[in-house]
């Protein structure tokens, strides 16, 4: 019995991958379910790494940051396909809050898992609970070479929309973020889910965030 997935899959049309590669467009432009992106992501994700990160401005609150690693074609699925995470985002800025929660739900037992057998000092399994399982907590994938040392011609996901965007705005940061949107890594196997920021006594840091999904919403970048 088929489910009806909750999620979107856009049409070449709307999700369109400006590259020779055809057997790599095909691949990502594949009609699929994010359910079913999330579960390859889970099953060949092992840990790397976990560490604090603290708030710059006030020092006294933190972050949980995991690093794991994957097979790098279900993370190309993840971030890139056309039934993937900033496809959901670029649908809708609901529909992409919905899939980030839905992907942090879908890890919270393997995120238990390794909270419990990596432990590290300074890190209590129960402070990193409480900031992993905050409302501002999110995934995303490492941000390593192929955006620091990308091409122009690296540039190829382009939907109309962004485009549109490129052309009209004055704002050099958000050209730089359309242009980095544009970009859909394929050997990259990294990525890190980070918490919300609290303080070693629990309290959540309140702040005034910058409206991460409405920049992937835009410009597929945040």
């Amino acid at each position: 019995m088929n489910v009806v997935s909750k999620f979107v899959t856009l049409p070449s049309a709307i999700w369109i991958i400006d590259s020779n590669n055809i057997d790599r467009v095909a691949k990502l432009q594949k009609t699929t379910s994010f359910e079913r992106i999330v579960q390859g992501l889970i099953k060949h994700t092992e840990f790397v790494s976990i560490k604090r990160e603290r708030f710059r401005s006030n020092r006294a609150y933190s972050r949980c940051v995991i690093t794991f690693s994957t097979n790098a074609h279900c993370l190309d699925l993840f971030h890139n396909s056309s039934s993937g995470y900033r496809a959901q985002y670029f649908h809708s800025t609901k529909k992409g809050e919905l899939a980030n929660k839905f992907t942090i739900d879908a890890f919270k037992s393997k995120i238990e898992y390794y909270l419990n057998n990596h432990k590290k000092r300074g890190l209590t399994v129960d402070w990193c609970k409480i900031s992993l399982s905050s409302g501002e907590a999110k995934i995303w994938i490492h941000q390593g070479r192929w955006l620091y040392h990308a091409k122009r011609t690296d540039r190829i996901l382009k939907p109309v929309r962004w485009q549109n965007e490129l052309l009209k705005t004055t704002n050099p940061k958000n050209k730089k973020k359309i242009h980095w949107g544009s970009l859909t890594p394929a050997s990259e196997s990294r990525f890190v889910v980070k918490g919300g920021f609290y303080n070693i006594n629990g309290e959540k840091l309140v702040i005034q965030p910058k409206n991460r999904a409405l920049e992937i919403h835009s410009f597929g970048f945040t």
